[in-house]
């Protein structure tokens, strides 16, 4: 039922949109995905088809996709409509099935990875409070949220390190996820920053790169851990919040668009156009975005 009233009251202020011909971005947009793989039944999974025709949309209609450290850059170039292409948590397919679309439109993204469950990673910090089905180890209480679950064969398949380098190589930037996502805020705080600090220091060391772009596991911050990252050294960082990053915008508190498996090709333009926006924040506000 929500959703059919969403859908119908964002065609409402999409079409009155177009209307009042508030058509151009007036800020950078960073768009949020997880998988871009065929997995049934998995709203953070779009599959590649769609992932494909979402970019041909964005590129034929004068979009350029950009990672997010190049996106706070471009508020100055009004010739240019950028837009942010976000993947959390680094899974196999962002390199299977989604690099190579990037690449043929031309696009750059981020790749925000949790270094603790890159393939082949060892991490100093103890073992992820949560294993990569969102389930607590033996012996040890968890605080970390859920992962998205894999439901076929690459169930365990995330980025390896060739792989994120190679993407590096090619323009893609590589973000910060944590070393284990952990729900932050229901941590200690010296546990969180070490959490903070420490898969930078990773990414930097395997990538010799300053990692500047960072992601709070499940959107999940306050002031203190956003103190954090800025001292960590990071230069912005994403949250889940809905709409637009105008100029001016806090750099550590970078609002973004979810993009999910149940979206039609028109529900993707109406969540580029803005038109979820203020569904999105009523319904956060109410605990209800699902």
């Amino acid at each position: 039922m929500k959703r059919l009233l969403s859908k119908a009251l964002s065609s409402v202020i999409f079409e009155a949109g177009k209307l009042s011909g508030n058509g151009r971005p007036k800020g950078l947009r960073i768009l949020t995905y997880h998988r871009v793989d065929d997995i049934k039944g998995d709203r953070l999974s779009v599959s590649p088809a769609e992932f494909e025709k979402q970019m041909a949309w964005l590129k034929d209609h004068g979009y350029a996709g950009v990672s997010v450290k190049e996106g706070l850059t471009s508020f100055e170039n009004d010739g240019f409509m950028p837009i942010s292409i976000t993947f959390d948590d680094g899974y196999l397919d962002n390199y299977a099935n989604a690099f190579p679309v990037l690449r043929r439109y031309g696009f750059s993204a981020t790749v925000y990875v949790i270094t603790g469950l890159v393939s082949g990673s060892s991490s100093v910090i103890p073992a992820p409070d949560r294993d990569i089905r969102g389930q607590a180890p033996a012996g040890i209480q968890g605080n970390g949220p859920p992962l998205p679950r894999r439901r076929h064969a690459d169930y365990h398949a995330f980025l390896s390190w060739s792989e994120i380098s190679e993407m590096h190589r090619a323009g893609i930037e590589i973000g910060s996820h944590t070393v284990t996502h952990p729900r932050l805020p229901s941590v200690d705080f010296s546990s969180a920053k070490k959490e903070i600090e420490q898969s930078k220091q990773d990414i930097e060391e395997k990538l010799n790169v300053t990692c500047k772009s960072f992601c709070y596991p499940g959107g999940m911050w306050n002031k203190q851990l956003a103190d954090a990252v800025r001292g960590a050294g990071y230069g912005n960082a994403a949250t889940v919040m809905p709409g637009e990053n105008c100029e001016g915008v806090d750099p550590f508190l970078l609002k973004r668009t979810e993009v999910s498996g149940e979206d039609s090709l028109f529900e993707f333009e109406k969540k580029v156009s803005g038109a979820y926006d203020f569904l999105h924040r009523a319904w956060q506000s109410a605990g209800m975005l699902k």
